[in-house]
């Protein structure tokens, strides 16, 4: 998993709201993943599936930049898909 994370300083900023300093800049992490998946699928015509699949993506590993203002936490990334299948020769 691959991001991007910006800070812009505006001139009017107002310190007295912010307790962690959060530096002006730009950087890029990288995250390595742990990639779970499960899925089926039922034939309901020739060459024409039904489907289901599962996806988690699992961290490993911690963000290596200084941009990010919170990094203990990394996001939990999952998805649950659906669909129809199509065979062409």
């Amino acid at each position: 998993m691959f991001g991007t994370a910006e800070n812009r300083h505006s001139t009017h900023i107002d310190t007295a709201d912010y307790v962690v300093p959060v530096w002006q800049g730009k950087g890029h992490f990288k995250r390595l993943t742990f990639d779970l998946g499960l899925g089926y699928e039922i034939q309901v015509a020739p060459e024409i599936y039904f489907y289901t699949e599962a996806r988690l993506l699992l961290p490993t590993t911690d963000y290596p930049s200084n941009y990010l203002f919170v990094d203990e936490n990394a996001p939990l990334t999952g998805s649950f898909n659906l669909g129809v299948r199509l065979f062409f020769y």
